[in-house]
């Protein structure tokens, strides 16, 4: 193919060459034409099969026909032409605009005509571009800045507003490219964008969504830090006014005994006077209310009968205080602008009920539990009282019982039988036992009645005088006493504690059956402010059904014949435990010894801290 290609253009003649098609085993003969000629000045050479109708065969005359040739290619340009329409008028979400160099439209697609209103016949060669945009960006120049830009970066970008056919607009995203020839020369522009009108639609919907969330969120964080109901009421009333531009608000609650409402909270209070009675609500907004409705009302009729000095719009909101579903009461505001009922208005309103009426629960929840609290304080405190008082009272015929029985004993004793001599000693022996019950009920009177202040206790110290008062018990051989080298300080009555220690130590030893007695004492910082300490020892241990039995006033496990006492010391120590804010319980393995636990309340004067 060279060699024809060099002679074709040596001689300046066309010539005819056969090829032969691969594809069909090489069987298939094609007669080619190859013409001299001319592109941009350069020299070529024109390859055509022999049949084109373009081509006239024969002698000097043969060549091509070049009008022919022209004809065909227009053609030919014509259909690409339409099939690139085709395509760009199938986009009808983009809107495609050609602009002259002139700023003119010189095309306008299909997605243009619908977004503008505008019929082709129109806009092409009719308008300039720049016509498009919003007055408003017209008067800025925003084509013109945007055209230069182009000119300048290739390509420029920009949100606009663009105006329509019939004068209304809409926010678009639109491009600007400079269309250029293969020498660089400019050819126009081609304008490009699409509406965004529902884009920025969902994102105003999802920042308005969450500064909603984010105002929960702070008002949450505000009347959380509250259990005082009208402290919640007045905390949500100034964040509301201020969310809203309220003139003023107020919280209403339903009372429990006639179901009426009253007035808890109003803000700002020196605006009562002059809204006081627009805020409340009527008969009928309770009802609505009452069923979970969130009421928007709109007070502008209220100007024209005198109740109000001004005619600007105001709007009465009334959020129900719904917590878990149960209707407490409801929140008003006067808005001072005129508000459009909408779902997600009232999802957000509905939210803001929920959340306060929550808190207003949970602050009455706990106003009523710390009445509870108060009378259960009170309660206790008479009966300790009372125990005290009949626990005094009784001491005084019961020494007149053991005297008299002493001087049976001294005066009378040997003229007795053996069974009156059994009455006796039986006397005797109850009235010790009575008395042992009626001191300890006065000692677990005490605790409830006499507190001394609370100071700093070394326990270091406390366990050095429980160890000098078990001296003679821990002077044996088979005791071992194990505590701490270090203890920390904890805050309480002195007194009170050394006899927490003293009662489990002793009942460590007391009740052990082990050849060689084994108690432990160990500590530990809680993290929450409290010390927790544990006694163990290798004991008799004690069945799990007898945990709670055992901290009972004269709750006994054992007969009085296998181990003394009246069974009031492990009461005793739960009620100082629990005085000072602590609890007790314990851990134990029948036969095998038991662990006590309790915490007291940390100083912070320790020096050292951790678990030994």
């Amino acid at each position: 193919m060279s060699a024809v290609i060099r002679a074709v253009l040596e001689k300046g003649m066309p010539r005819t060459a056969r090829f032969y098609h691969i594809a069909h085993g090489g069987n298939e003969p094609f007669d080619f034409v190859f013409s001299p000629c001319t592109v941009d000045g350069v020299d070529c050479v024109c390859l055509q099969p022999v049949g084109y109708k373009g081509f006239r065969p024969g002698g000097d005359e043969g060549g091509l026909d070049l009008n022919l040739l022209v004809k065909e290619r227009t053609a030919e340009i014509s259909e690409l032409n339409g099939f690139l329409g085709a395509i760009v008028d199938s986009s009808t979400e983009t809107f495609i605009i050609a602009i002259g160099t002139n700023g003119t439209v010189l095309s306008f697609n299909e997605g243009a005509c619908r977004m503008f209103l505008y019929p082709r016949n129109e806009v092409v060669g009719r308008i300039y571009a720049s016509q498009l945009y919003s007055t408003e960006e017209q008067a800025q120049y925003t084509w013109e800045e945007m055209e230069r830009s182009a000119k300048v970066q290739g390509k420029s970008r920009r949100t606009v507003t663009l105006q329509r056919r019939d004068g209304s607009t809409f926010p678009a995203l639109v491009d600007l490219t400079p269309l250029r020839n293969a020498e660089r020369q400019s050819l126009g522009t081609l304008f490009l964008g699409r509406d965004i009108t529902e884009s920025l639609r969902t994102q105003q919907a999802l920042e308005e969504k969450r500064d909603q969330l984010e105002f929960i969120n702070s008002l949450s964080l505000r009347i959380s830090q509250t259990l005082e109901l009208e402290a919640i009421c007045a905390l949500s009333l100034q964040h509301l006014n201020s969310k809203f531009d309220s003139a003023i608000g107020g919280v209403y609650l339903k009372n429990r005994n006639d179901g009426t409402l009253r007035l808890v909270s109003i803000e700002p209070r020196e605006r009562r006077e002059t809204y006081g009675e627009l805020l409340a609500p009527t008969v009928d907004d309770y009802i609505l209310a009452e069923e979970g409705e969130v009421l928007l009302h709109d007070l502008s009729h209220f100007s024209a009968v005198g109740m109000r000095d001004t005619e600007a719009p105001m709007t009465k909101l009334m959020l129900p205080l719904l917590p878990k579903a149960s209707f407490i009461g409801v929140l008003v505001l006067l808005v001072n602008t005129s508000m459009t009922r909408s779902e997600e208005l009232l999802s957000f309103l509905s939210a803001i009920g929920t959340l306060i009426g929550g808190a207003l629960e949970n602050a009455a929840l706990y106003l009523e539990s710390l009445n509870k609290s108060i009378e259960i304080k009170k309660q206790n405190q008479e009966l300790d009282e009372f125990a005290y008082v009949v626990s005094h009272d009784l001491k005084e015929p019961l020494a007149g019982i053991s005297f008299i029985s002493n001087m049976l004993v001294d005066d009378y004793f040997e003229m007795l039988d053996s069974t009156g001599k059994t009455y006796v000693n039986s006397l005797i022996e109850f009235s010790k036992r009575l008395g042992s019950l009626i001191d300890a009920l006065l000692e677990l009177s005490r605790i409830g009645r006499i507190t001394q202040p609370p100071e700093v206790v070394d326990i270091a110290e406390v366990l050095h005088t429980v160890s000098q008062n078990l001296a003679f018990r821990l002077s044996k051989d088979d005791v071992e006493f194990v505590f701490p080298e270090t203890s920390p300080k904890v805050i309480g009555d002195k007194t009170r504690i050394e006899q927490v220690f003293h009662n489990l130590v002793s009942n460590a030893f007391k009740f052990n059956d082990k050849p060689h007695i084994r108690v432990e004492i160990r500590w530990r910082e809680t993290g929450d402010g409290f010390v927790e300490f544990s006694i163990g020892d290798n004991g008799i241990g004690i069945e799990p059904e007898y945990f709670e039995k055992i901290f009972k006033i004269f709750e006994r496990l054992h007969q009085r014949e296998e181990y003394e006492g009246n069974g009031a010391g492990l009461t005793i120590v739960k009620k100082i435990v629990e005085n000072h804010g602590g609890r007790i319980w314990l851990d134990s393995l029948l036969d095998h010894g038991t662990t006590f636990y309790f915490t007291l309340p940390v100083s912070t004067q320790n020096d050292s801290s951790g678990e030994l």
